[in-house]
C-alpha cells in the first residue's frame, strides 16, 4: 500500500478511536490531523442566491410554495424565504437535530429587519415522506456528498409540481485537509479496505447531475468550485471504478445545480450549442467556476 493511502486510512482509524472532539483538538497541534471546518451558512445569503437562480428561470420567491430539504438545525433559510414573500415554506432535515436556540436567534435577526412578515408560514417537517405529492413550486436542497443523491432526488421529484424548480447545493469536500481526493483511490463499493468514516462517499458531481436528469429534471450547473492542481496529484492513481469518469467533474469540490422538472410530454428547452448542444447534462465548465476552494 502506498504511503498516502496508509496515512489516509491510519488517520481515519485514529479519528474513530479518539472521537471527533478529541481528534479535532489534536489537529490544532498536529497539521497532519487537521480537519476541514465547514463554513457557517448565512440563511439570508443562501436565500438571495437561490432567489437569483429561480428568477433566472422565471420563478419568483414571492407567492411560491417552497420546500427546504437539508435545512440543518435551524429553519433560518425558511425564515429568509418568508421575508422575501414566499406563500409558505416547509423545512426538513434527516440528519441535523433541531436546535431551538439557534432557530430562535435566526428568527429574531430576521424579525427585527422585517417586522411585518408573518414567519408563522414556516413549518418544520419530520420526514419528507409525510408531505403531499406535487405540493411545492420550488425546492432548495442542501446535501452532504456522503448521501446517495438518488434518494433525495426521488423525494424532490414526487413533491414538486410539474414545471417546479430545484436549487441543489452539494459539497464534495473531504474531512481531512491533507487528503482531499483520496476517497477516489478506493472502489465505489467498500470492500476490505473500506474508506474513512465520514468521508465524502463514492458520489461525485456527475452522480448528482445524473440523479437529477434521470428523474426528469433538465439540469444546469449554475456554479462550482474545484481544486484542479491538488486533484492532479492523485489523477493517475484513481481506482478503476473512476477511471472513465470526467476528471473535471471528479475534481469539483462544491456545486450549485439547478433543475427544472419537465411537464409530461414537454421537450427540453433549446440549448446554446456552445454549452453542450442537445445532450444534457452540462458539465461544470459551463457554470460559474471558482478556483481552489
Amino acid at each position: 500500500m502506498d504511503r498516502d493511502l496508509f496515512g489516509y486510512l491510519a488517520l481515519g482509524r485514529l479519528r474513530r478511536l479518539a472521537g471527533d472532539e478529541r481528534f479535532a483538538k489534536w489537529g490544532r497541534l498536529v497539521p497532519h490531523c487537521r480537519l476541514r471546518v465547514p463554513e457557517e451558512p448565512d440563511p439570508w445569503a443562501m436565500a438571495q442566491s437561490a432567489a437569483a437562480e429561480l428568477a433566472r428561470r422565471g420563478r419568483e420567491v414571492a407567492g411560491a410554495r417552497i420546500l427546504v430539504a437539508g435545512c440543518g438545525p435551524s429553519n433560518g433559510l425558511g425564515y429568509a424565504l418568508a421575508a422575501m414573500g414566499a406563500a409558505f415554506v416547509v423545512c426538513q432535515d434527516d440528519t441535523a437535530a433541531f436546535d431551538v436556540g439557534r432557530d430562535a436567534k435566526d428568527l429574531a435577526a430576521l424579525a427585527t429587519r422585517f417586522p411585518a412578515v408573518k414567519f408563522s408560514i414556516v413549518k418544520r417537517a419530520a420526514r419528507l415522506g409525510k408531505l403531499a405529492d406535487a405540493s411545492f413550486d420550488a425546492a432548495l436542497s442542501a446535501t452532504a456528498a456522503a448521501d446517495d443523491p438518488t434518494v433525495r432526488v426521488a423525494a424532490l421529484r414526487r413533491l414538486l409540481a410539474p414545471g417546479g424548480l430545484v436549487v441543489h447545493w452539494a459539497d464534495f469536500h473531504a474531512p481531512f485537509l491533507r487528503y482531499p481526493y483520496h476517497r477516489l483511490l478506493f472502489p465505489r463499493a467498500p470492500g476490505r479496505w473500506s474508506p474513512v468514516r465520514h468521508d465524502t462517499g463514492p458520489w461525485r458531481c456527475d452522480d448528482h447531475i445524473a440523479a437529477l436528469t434521470g428523474a426528469g429534471f433538465d439540469v444546469d450547473v449554475a456554479a462550482y468550485a474545484t481544486d484542479a492542481e491538488t486533484f492532479a496529484a492523485v489523477a493517475d492513481r484513481l481506482h478503476p471504478d473512476y477511471a472513465d469518469r470526467d476528471p473535471a467533474l471528479l475534481a469539483v469540490t462544491r456545486a450549485t445545480l439547478v433543475g427544472c422538472l419537465r411537464r409530461p410530454g414537454e421537450a427540453l428547452p433549446p440549448r446554446d450549442p456552445s454549452t453542450g448542444g442537445d445532450n444534457p447534462p452540462r458539465t461544470p465548465l459551463t457554470g460559474e467556476g471558482e478556483g481552489t476552494r
